[in-house]
């Protein structure tokens, strides 16, 4: 007879190996549910990646953090919050982030990263810069992702000569990495994106392809191509940059970067605007809180004529920027919701250990 214990170690090396689905229903037989049977089931339902998954993984760490009566692992509260930016559910991820840097002071340098890139993207940018220098300076020297988000901060201010520095710095980080160490993913595809910012699309264009080379996973695999393609694009050689960017959807039909940027190239071809409306109400269904996303349809729909289809568009883009607004000011109901974690924490045991 399995135990719950042996049961969840089993459903953990299904999840290691890569088989999310597996490890999903192995939890799903661990009855009653436990702590630990919760937190590992919403973990594997987010390396799943589909939408309807991430509403389940919030709904299992939710939860998880119910039942519990003696202990509750920080990490939590970063996988929590994670699930919630993915799904543009941006005060709870913010206030998950903030908890996980109260409780997990070890790993503080993390939560600030994450919160900062939150507050990016609902245009809180001074918050962000704030939160990704500290990370950079909890953790040193700050690894090269710290680095870009910094630059890319900075950028996001209008600090143009200080995001230039930046990223030549970054870029020569990683080519002096190159040459002291063995070859490997992140140097090169870092070189990249610090080059591609540069404008030096040549350049990135060499380190892109190298890293394509170097890659250990289907992730690393997608974004690269997705950078080749935006390059290629920038280099005038739109031909080849589309079939780049749909080499990326062959991988993750989900994408819904490559699928904006693909809708937003075919909508330059008045003959080839259905397709390009195909590619954005797909990435739109990805991505149903991204207004950018929504703007460039209802451009599609006034070039088809579509004038009503364009109006609702431009309308529910106005509503998601007016909610990205609300959100940067709801300080009080952050407060609210960090009290009552709180009252939950302190009649438990905070421990660390599961990632």
């Amino acid at each position: 007879m399995f135990t719950r214990n042996s049961q969840i170690e089993e459903g953990r090396q299904k999840a290691f190996q890569g088989d999310f689905y597996g490890a999903i229903a192995v939890f799903n037989k661990v009855t009653p549910a436990t702590f630990d049977s919760l937190y590992y089931r919403g973990c594997a339902r987010l390396e799943v990646g589909e939408r309807i998954e991430i509403y389940n993984s919030i709904e299992d760490f939710d939860q998880a953090l119910k039942i519990s009566h003696v202990k509750i692992d920080p990490s939590i509260y970063y996988k929590r919050a994670f699930a919630c930016e993915l799904i543009g559910q941006y005060a709870e991820a913010i206030i998950d982030y903030t908890m996980y840097i109260q409780y997990c002071p070890d790993e503080v340098h993390k939560g600030y990263l994450s919160r900062g890139l939150v507050y990016s993207e609902i245009k809180q940018f001074q918050k962000a810069l704030d939160d990704i220098n500290f990370a950079n300076e909890a953790l040193q020297p700050p690894p090269i992702y710290y680095v870009y988000c910094r630059a890319r901060a900075e950028a996001s201010l209008g600090h143009s000569n200080k995001a230039k520095a930046i990223f030549n710095d970054l870029a020569n980080m990683c080519r002096n990495d190159c040459d002291k160490s063995s070859q490997k993913f992140e140097t090169h595809f870092y070189c990249g994106l610090a080059s591609y910012e540069l404008n030096n699309y040549s350049t990135a264009l060499q380190q892109f392809n190298k890293a394509l080379k170097y890659n250990q996973n289907k992730r690393e695999s997608v974004d690269t191509l997705f950078y080749i393609g935006l390059t290629l694009d920038a280099l005038n050689q739109c031909e080849l940059a589309k079939e780049k960017l749909r080499s990326a959807l062959t991988l993750d039909k989900n994408y819904t970067r490559a699928l904006f940027r693909l809708g937003m190239m075919e909508s330059e071809n008045p003959d080839l605007q259905p397709e390009a409306l195909d590619y954005l109400t797909k990435a739109h269904e990805q991505a149903p809180h991204k207004s950018d996303i929504l703007y460039v349809r209802g451009e599609v729909h006034y070039k088809m004529g579509q004038i009503g289809a364009c109006i609702r568009d431009k309308q529910l883009a106005l509503q998601l920027e007016h909610r990205e607004f609300d959100l940067a000011a709801m300080k009080h109901y952050y407060e609210i919701r960090q009290m009552f974690n709180f009252l939950i924490i302190i009649s438990q045991t905070v421990f660390k250990g599961k990632r």
